[in-house]
């Protein structure tokens, strides 16, 4: 139990995001992709998570993406890279991919804010502390300087998969 409410001075996550590995692209440009029509775009970059991208996405381009590394300015979805001929592909540095599925718009795009925005109240009672999002723990920690906890009024469970080490890290520092 804490003695005031948290609001997050940030969102999580702090920009849009990819879900998942693959290739971030424009949307309109792979309406036709399909196994039997595969769509071949420029590959202009690879962006792996924590670098930002260099490269703004024009028509017919794409770029590599590694999950949590942030959209490239014009990329409107994600590709997964299996759904791409990159399998096929014999050279490590590739300037072209063929994209054999069509995916929607903001497709496999984690929006920023979409987990928790900036402002928000940050909930951190839950049943179980397995229930805990670690996008509360995280921010939690970061806010527990001028948090005001009431003391011996902590109660934390959790189930068979154990307690979580980043939940340790709130409880330390109390």
């Amino acid at each position: 139990v804490i003695a005031e409410d948290i609001y997050s001075k940030v969102s999580v996550p702090p920009l849009d995001n990819s879900a998942m590995d693959g290739f971030a692209l424009k949307d309109e440009d792979i309406i036709s992709a399909s196994e039997t029509n595969v769509v071949y775009l420029n590959v202009v970059e690879t962006i792996e998570a924590g670098r930002i991208p260099n490269k703004k996405i024009l028509k017919g381009e794409a770029s590599r993406i590694m999950t949590g590394a942030p959209i490239p300015e014009g990329a409107t979805t994600v590709v997964p890279f299996e759904d791409t001929d990159e399998n096929q592909q014999k050279e490590s540095n590739i300037t072209k991919i063929g994209i054999k599925l069509k995916t929607e718009k903001f497709e496999n795009i984690r929006t920023a804010g979409e987990d928790i925005k900036s402002g928000e109240k940050i909930n951190i009672i839950k049943d179980s502390a397995t229930d805990l999002k670690h996008e509360e723990v995280v921010l939690t920690t970061k806010s527990l300087l001028g948090i005001n906890f009431l003391k011996n009024h902590i109660k934390c469970s959790c189930g068979d998969e154990g307690f979580p080490y980043f939940l340790f890290l709130i409880l330390s520092a109390l």
